[in-house]
């Protein structure tokens, strides 16, 4: 399977929102797999629908996406019930890459992430943030669309560590909450 090299941050309400080149609404559900160690989800983004299997978790992880038919997606769609999340992505030109933004909206709203890909666990691990970039979550599966999909957002606001804070709250709304 291909790698794919990511790493994930938390944002602030105040990113650069105005500097997005492309903003796509997304609709991602995650299809069961019984014993699988991975994961398979179907998404409709920009017209088009996709089918995923992902494997491992972190920085370097394993993907394979292809392209579906309507049909296909809607069939694997009805599997996905209480298992999804919707977001809108913007991507930011940056360093010679780009970032993707996403805004969560539905029982996810006012979470937002930035995912920057890169073609090297090197490239990764010298990349410098922007300074409107929050803490790094790229190990903290609690942050994985998976996850987020089964769970909500009740997992991360269980946890509670009293030095971090993570900004966010309904949408629109500027909150911290203790990580």
């Amino acid at each position: 399977m291909p790698l794919k090299i990511e790493r994930k941050f938390l944002i602030a309400a105040n990113w650069p929102a105005a500097a997005a080149q492309q903003t796509l609404e997304l609709m991602q559900g995650h299809v069961p797999v019984e014993g699988a160690d991975g994961e398979m989800h179907v998404r409709a983004s920009g017209g088009g629908y996709f089918l995923a299997l992902e494997t491992g978790q972190g920085l370097v992880r394993e993907e394979v996406e292809i392209g579906i038919t309507k049909g296909v997606f809607q069939a694997l769609w009805e599997m996905t019930s209480g298992r999804r999340v919707q977001k809108k992505r913007s991507s930011i030109a940056y360093g010679g890459g780009i970032i993707e933004v996403d805004e969560f909206a539905g029982v996810h709203a006012g979470l937002t992430l930035a995912e920057v890909k890169f073609p090297s666990e090197a490239d990764a691990r010298v990349f410098v943030a922007p300074s409107w970039f929050g803490q790094e979550v790229t190990d903290d599966v609690r942050f994985k669309s998976a996850c987020l999909a089964e769970h909500g957002m009740d997992l991360i606001r269980s946890y509670s560590v009293s030095h971090r804070s993570v900004g966010f709250g309904a949408a629109g709304e500027k909150r911290f909450m203790s990580l």
